[in-house]
């Protein structure tokens, strides 16, 4: 027993030490897992920070380059505003003149009273007649009956053999389309062969039909001559 004591004490001591530094050594690891853990905390509060203060320049950023790109877009359209303006104001200034203002009123009003006249051509003038009874059997033979407003030749006496146009004025522009719709039948009737109406063109449209006249007479010349 004596023996056993005297190499087991030694054992035990020595076991009892390894134990404490075993337990010492748990000790210091577990203090250092809690230092690394404070450590990345203060880490990940670090780089919260950080990223909150690049969001909050990011932001400052976007705001600065924002107000900026509003005002120079204010600016540019602005000034391609009231250069627009300027272009509208001297165009419509141009276009809207007094002058040109009144021969477009005077033009409207000129075709609204052609559309209730009428032009016939080709009726036989005599010195002693009345206008309205010739131009009143000139609506009979197309069976038509419009009330005149006024009728009379056309330009200073002629000389013999001449016969002025005569201007007929009905009351409404549907009434002249009527009678001209058919006009065109007054070449089957034998005292009227010669006698045509026509609406009453303004100069412009009476200039215009001369010239298509024009044309189409130098188009048949030449393909008369073409021909022999």
């Amino acid at each position: 027993l004596c023996i056993t004591d005297h190499y087991m004490d030694p054992i035990m001591r020595a076991a009892c030490g390894v134990a404490e530094s075993v337990g010492e050594l748990m000790a210091a690891r577990v203090a250092d897992q809690k230092t690394i853990i404070q450590l990345q905390e203060q880490a990940i509060a670090e780089k919260d920070r950080q990223l909150s203060k690049v969001q909050e320049t990011m932001k400052t950023g976007l705001k600065t380059y924002a107000s900026s790109v509003e005002q120079k877009c204010s600016e540019t359209v602005k000034s391609e505003m009231k250069s627009y303006a300027c272009i509208v104001e001297s165009k419509c200034s141009e276009v809207l003149s007094e002058k040109k203002i009144t021969a477009a009123v005077k033009s409207a009003v000129q075709a609204e009273d052609r559309s209730r006249n009428m032009i016939i051509f080709g009726c036989e003038e005599e010195s002693d007649e009345i206008v309205e009874e010739k131009v009143s059997e000139i609506f009979t033979h197309l069976g038509e009956k419009p009330p005149v407003v006024l009728c009379s030749r056309m330009g200073a006496v002629a000389r013999a053999g001449h016969r002025r146009p005569i201007k007929v004025v009905l009351r409404g522009s549907d009434q002249v389309k009527q009678v001209l719709r058919k006009a065109k039948n007054l070449k089957d009737i034998a005292s009227c062969k010669r006698v045509f109406v026509c609406p009453d063109r303004s100069v412009e449209e009476r200039q215009e039909i001369k010239k298509r006249v024009e044309e189409r007479k130098r188009q048949r010349t030449e393909t008369a001559r073409e021909i022999t």
